[in-house]
């Protein structure tokens, strides 16, 4: 009984990955934006960070215990990349909706939205205090805190 219970668990879990999977559009614009705003060794930097990430999840071992954020620059260019904020690097909660609806998986897409708004909410009370840099980096990170369905990394 434990066996089939691990083995339906395990299918769940690699089901979720399987449908998460990040989109093209959003893979390729990770790839530009890690060129445009980062250095040669930041870059070299993350690259070898994600080996050890992938080896330590092999065995078992979160692998984001202890990584660090790129710089915020990075982040901003990727949600303008996507659409997601305006030339001045303003959130646009419409256009991060009509992304959302297009790249999320349909048996998340609601939740996803919800938690994305959610996320767009507590950056507005943030807006006066933060530079619009730090704004997106914050709302990456919340958009990753969305566990059922990790599309978006941080970091």
């Amino acid at each position: 009984m434990y066996l089939a219970t691990t083995l339906c668990v395990i299918l769940v879990i690699a089901n979720a990955e399987e449908i998460c999977t990040p989109p093209q559009e959003l893979t390729s614009n990770e790839g530009r934006c890690l060129e445009l705003e980062t250095t040669f060794f930041e870059r070299v930097q993350h690259e070898a960070k994600g080996l050890f990430a992938s080896a330590k999840r092999k065995l078992g071992i979160d692998p984001n215990a202890q990584q660090e954020p790129l710089n915020c620059s990075y982040y901003a260019c990727l949600l303008q990349g996507l659409g997601m904020s305006n030339s001045n690097g303003t959130l646009v909660l419409e256009e991060i909706k009509n992304w959302l609806n297009k790249n999320i998986p349909n048996e998340y897409k609601d939740e996803f939205t919800l938690h994305a708004t959610k996320c767009f909410e507590n950056n507005a009370k943030n807006e006066s205090n933060e530079t619009y840099c730090d704004l997106s980096a914050d709302y990456m990170k919340c958009l990753h805190n969305f566990e059922k369905c990790q599309i978006i990394k941080y970091p």
